[in-house]
């Protein structure tokens, strides 16, 4: 399996159906997912800014998270 790594973290990536098997059990093993919804048409003003900060839509919604978990509790969490 090979890994592609991007701004510090390590991103399984799968070329096969096993591959991608294994991939899937370690995310579900690995980490948690939340889903959000935002009204039509906010999604890609959201992936425009992304794209424009050099990030992707998951790293830019997590930076936004940790900031404000930051400013409202001081602690610093690395999502």
């Amino acid at each position: 399996m090979n890994a592609l790594k991007r701004k510090g973290y390590s991103i399984p990536m799968a070329t096969t159906k096993a591959g991608q098997k294994a991939v899937n059990k370690y995310v579900k093993n690995n980490y948690d997912r939340i889903n959000f919804t935002v009204q039509k048409g906010k999604k890609d003003i959201i992936q425009n800014v992304a794209e424009k900060q050099g990030e992707s839509v998951n790293g830019y919604i997590k930076k936004a998270v940790s900031d404000r978990i930051k400013s409202d509790t001081g602690d610093d969490v690395e999502l």
